[in-house]
């Protein structure tokens, strides 16, 4: 489970809205508002990347800048980043 700023319930309710057949339009309406700012990207096969989100498409593809690899208490940086989005599980915003 990823952490959020506090701001969840908002988001929150926007997913819910998702599932109900909102379908992926409200999903990249969500991402609009991360833009610019921390977020946590949750890949397969466990691997998990902070950065500050600074594009997407309507496919998920990531570009993160600051990107850091995070494994336990260690971080990794990497700069900027391009995740493809068939990768992302979960994107959420980060402290």
């Amino acid at each position: 489970m990823l952490e959020s700023t506090g701001d969840a319930g908002v988001y929150e309710s926007r997913l819910r809205g998702f599932s109900e057949g909102a379908g992926v339009s409200e999903t990249l309406r969500v991402l609009e508002d991360f833009l610019e700012g921390n977020v946590l990207v949750q890949l397969k096969g466990g691997r998990m990347l902070k950065g500050i989100l600074e594009a997407y498409d309507n496919h998920l593809n990531v570009l993160l800048r600051q990107a850091q690899e995070i494994e336990g208490n260690r971080t990794r940086e990497l700069g900027t980043v391009l995740v493809r989005g068939d990768n992302v599980i979960v994107i959420s915003p980060a402290k």
